[in-house]
């Protein structure tokens, strides 16, 4: 779903630009902002499970981050329905 530009499209309407891809293991990007980067890691928890972390940095403040926390819980969320 990362990668797919159509399909990422179903749950980050931004438009994104890797910096980083390693498949299967992590990625990295710039956020719309233009300041703050992403970095998204994969965990494989078994055959049909995995672990998705997000941590995005260089956020100007406390509003800030919980506003993007609460964007990445959402976005994470739809991901993970089935």
């Amino acid at each position: 779903m990362w990668f797919d530009n159509k399909k990422r499209k179903q749950f980050i309407k931004e438009e994104i630009q890797f910096s980083t891809i390693n498949p299967d293991k992590s990625l990295r990007f710039k956020w719309i902002d233009g300041k703050s980067t992403i970095e998204v890691r994969f965990y494989s928890k078994g055959e049909s499970k995995m672990q998705v972390v997000v941590d995005h940095n260089r956020i100007s403040g406390k509003p800030e981050a919980e506003k993007m926390r609460n964007y990445w819980k959402e976005v994470l969320e739809k991901i993970g329905q089935p």
